[in-house]
């Protein structure tokens, strides 16, 4: 899900269906109603011949950029939806072809256009690199900017963001190319030709040389610098249940290259977001109860917030992560998956600009979902959140109530009760969905989806496209389930793909692993 305009959410997923892959997108405005000409099945964005990843950025216009991967054509592709749910003019109905590779992240550049990453990966599989692209209105390569664009080498994960001066930032998690083994954290500021910028470091600002990471986000300060956000995971503090969500650190970067010392020790969460006044929250457990902490943008602890995060509940809670976004005033709304006694519940709370509870919102807070409990959520539990105008913050996940899926968003209101949105039918289909986590360590655990009952079978296949290792097993029907590979024991670092077969079908997904 991404914000795009004031007032407006766009959501995109793929759809399994029975005889291909679709990428759809749907649009709903701040109050709940679907956006003016996007169909309630929501619009077809690509429907590639066998799908592989797609990222989602808006245009802060209404409308948002999509790229995807087509693994068939072995081709990067990116469509522009507008406002109206329609191509937007000047691009064809099937978007425009990047060249050869794998979809990388995607942002507005802030004037109509878009920087969009592409993966580059050796002719074994081996990473390469990422090569940033920018696209204007119409479809073709910004003037001025280098075609195909800035390289950068043994890049697993980037996140740009431009500013008002029209400064581009990029955020790099580094590997060794041969070993997968992290090099580390690296921000550059480009100019709008795509130069690096002579008064930062040559190589960039490394913020961090870690034992392993892969993502990377990237947020505005406030001030002409930016706060940078990456996967840590030896340093999570998860004191009761966290399974998938690895940790995160956060850091800034000023616009001159420096970076502030007080940023060094700031605490590690869940999530991270702009608080809206040049600040930054940060969602964390307090000794197993989900909260945030404010921080301002020396990185000091805003009056009133609790330094090991504010609560947004009393009770302890058995989640797998936390997402937070500011509510425009200030405070911060919360979201997070809950498990205790074995029950899926979806809750939401709010804290004021103070650190406390906001009023009207109860201390157990607000379960906003799933509609129908399910066994099948167990492979969904991941939320998205996105904060609009007029203090309007919007939620989606996907649950599965039986064989039929769907993504629901809700509201938060005031003072705690939802406004619902209308769901998007999304009907299980047949491919593998998700791989957690991705660049991988043994164990591989695979999502798929079986349109039917019946033996399957999931293979792991290297670059050369041997079998390394066979799974066989079955659902009583069709639905949505996890899947464990071991890699029989320690696999080399490199991409392989996970393939997926059932009644003469066949679906694949790629994962990178790494040591």
């Amino acid at each position: 899900m991404t914000a795009s305009g004031p007032d407006r959410a766009i959501v995109a997923w793929i759809a399994l269906m029975a005889d291909s892959e679709r990428i759809r997108a749907q649009a709903w405005t701040a109050d709940g109603v679907r956006a003016a000409g996007w169909p309630a099945e929501g619009v077809l964005v690509a429907n590639p011949h066998d799908f592989g990843d797609f990222t989602l950025a808006g245009d802060g216009a209404g409308g948002a950029f999509v790229a995807w991967g087509d693994p068939d054509d072995v081709d990067v592709r990116l469509q522009h939806i507008s406002a109206s749910g329609n191509p937007a003019p000047g691009w064809a109905a099937e978007g425009i072809s990047l060249g050869a590779g794998y979809p990388g992240p995607l942002a507005s550049d802030g004037q109509g256009g878009v920087l969009v990453a592409r993966r580059l990966v050796y002719p074994d599989r081996r990473l390469a690199g990422l090569v940033v692209h920018r696209i204007d209105t119409q479809g073709q390569p910004a003037p001025g900017w280098p075609v195909p664009g800035p390289f950068f080498p043994r890049v697993w994960d980037a996140a740009f963001l431009v500013d008002p001066g029209h400064h581009v930032f990029v955020s790099t998690a580094e590997v060794d190319t041969t070993t997968y083994k992290p090099l580390g954290i690296v921000v550059r500021r480009l100019d709008e030709s795509g130069v690096g910028d002579p008064s930062w470091p040559n190589k960039g600002v490394v913020l961090e040389e870690p034992r392993y990471v892969h993502g990377t986000w990237i947020f505005p300060d406030g001030l002409g610098g930016v706060y940078v956000e990456w996967e840590a995971p030896q340093y999570y503090q998860c004191d009761y249940y966290c399974p998938y969500d690895p940790g995160r650190s956060v850091a800034r970067v000023l616009n001159d290259g420096s970076t502030q010392g007080a940023w060094s020790s700031a605490p590690k969460g869940t999530s991270s977001a702009p608080d809206g006044t040049g600040g930054v929250l940060v969602a964390l457990q307090n000794h197993g109860r989900p909260g945030a902490i404010r921080l301002d943008s020396e990185g000091a602890v805003m009056p009133g917030w609790d330094p090991e995060g504010s609560r947004a509940m009393t009770e302890v809670v058995k989640s797998p992560g936390i997402m937070v976004t500011d509510d425009g005033r200030g405070g911060a709304f919360l979201a997070w998956w809950d498990l205790r006694g074995g029950d899926y519940h979806l809750y939401a709370s709010r804290l004021d600009a103070s650190g406390r509870l906001a009023e009207g919102w109860p201390e157990t807070a607000t379960v906003i979902g799933p509609r129908v409990q399910s066994r099948y959520l167990e492979g969904s539990l991941s939320v998205a959140l996105a904060s609009l105008s007029e203090e309007v913050a919007i939620a989606v996940w996907t649950e599965y109530p039986g064989p039929w899926g769907y993504i629901t968003a809700l509201r938060p209101g005031e003072p705690g009760p939802v406004a619902d949105l209308a769901p998007i039918d999304r009907p299980v289909g047949f491919g593998v969905v998700e791989v957690r986590p991705n660049p991988a360590q043994n164990p591989i655990v695979a999502i798929v989806e079986l349109p039917e009952a019946g033996p399957a079978r999931l293979d792991l296949v290297d670059g050369a496209g041997r079998r390394l290792e066979t799974h066989e097993f079955s659902f009583s029907q069709r639905a949505r389930g996890s899947v464990r590979l071991d890699g029989e024991g320690k696999l080399p670092a490199g991409i392989y793909w996970l393939r997926l077969t059932q009644a003469g079908r066949t679906a694949s997904r790629k994962v990178a692993v790494l040591h």
